[in-house]
């Protein structure tokens, strides 16, 4: 799974990440009509966020916890169900606000490239929200910058950084990126459908309400997908609702590194057409 999934979704995205130096949302100008992917992503890394801020506060109380003698044995202070959320544990809360502080003191520095801390809420983030979302942005990646962005001028741009490499290079990725990853993905995805069973944590069954809030919390990650779709077919130029999605699904005009020194020949910026007017007319100026 490593080798077939794994590394090409990582060189893919890494890829594409480095050669475009824009963000989730901004680096879909390649492919417009999936801009929504970039928003999902945004919506899943901060709900994600939140749960392992939870894990670091669990790990800073167990560090400070390690130089008491004896060790305590307890800390998470469970309550019988999601349902009873139980009171403060402070000495939680305060590691958690710590975490908290740790990541707004690396945010304000730059890094360039609810006290109620529950077991349960994180479990249920974590079943929600960290597999099937992951799933289908991977496989919108794949079919995106392989199927309509195009598999050849994606290697082509990789190779703007990294130099021209010969055919036999290129096709052990190029099978992954357009055939067996994107299969293996949706087998995976069809599969943990089909034998959803709702989450437990050990004995302990989730409420009917919680199960609904994980659902809510798929859909409000995924539903931005379609509707941005929608948006830049509506916004798109065309007669026809074939020619909307054609448009869409064009990079943008801008499309590109976006450092300037990076664009190289095949993303030089060009002067529009009014611009390139007003040239020719002051090269006639200038000559009569």
């Amino acid at each position: 799974m490593l080798s077939l999934v794994g590394i090409p979704m990582f060189f893919l995205e890494s890829s594409f990440g480095q050669f475009a130096s824009l963000g989730p949302v901004a680096v879909w100008k390649s492919v417009p009509m999936l801009q929504g992917v970039g928003v999902t992503m945004v919506l899943l890394i901060t709900i994600a966020n939140i749960s392992y801020a939870c894990i670091i506060g669990y790990s800073l109380y167990y560090l400070f916890a390690s130089f008491q003698s004896p060790l305590p044995k307890a800390v998470l202070h469970r309550t019988s169900s999601l349902d009873e959320t139980g009171e403060i544990v402070w000495h939680l809360a305060l590691c958690l606000l710590l975490a908290w502080l740790m990541v707004g003191a690396a945010f304000l520095k730059g890094i360039k490239s609810s006290g109620k801390a529950g077991i349960y809420w994180l479990h249920l983030m974590d079943y929600f929200c960290t597999g099937w979302i992951l799933i289908t942005v991977a496989l919108l990646e794949l079919i995106g910058l392989s199927w309509i962005y195009g598999i050849n001028r994606f290697i082509k741009d990789i190779e703007m950084m990294i130099g021209e490499r010969n055919w036999l290079f290129w096709l052990w990725w190029r099978t992954c990126w357009i055939l067996i990853s994107p299969c293996i993905l949706t087998a995976i995805l069809v599969w943990s459908l089909t034998t959803f069973a709702p989450p437990t944590y050990g004995p302990v069954e989730y409420p009917v309400w919680s199960i609904a809030l994980g659902w809510c919390m798929i859909i409000f990650c995924i539903m931005w997908v379609p509707i941005m779709a929608v948006v830049r077919v509506v916004q798109a130029e065309g007669a026809t609702l074939w020619q909307k999605i054609s448009a869409a699904c064009t990079s943008a005009p801008e499309w590109g590194p976006h450092l300037e020194q990076h664009r190289g020949e095949r993303y030089r910026k060009k002067p529009d057409s009014t611009e390139a007017l007003n040239q020719v007319q002051r090269l006639v100026t200038a000559e009569i």
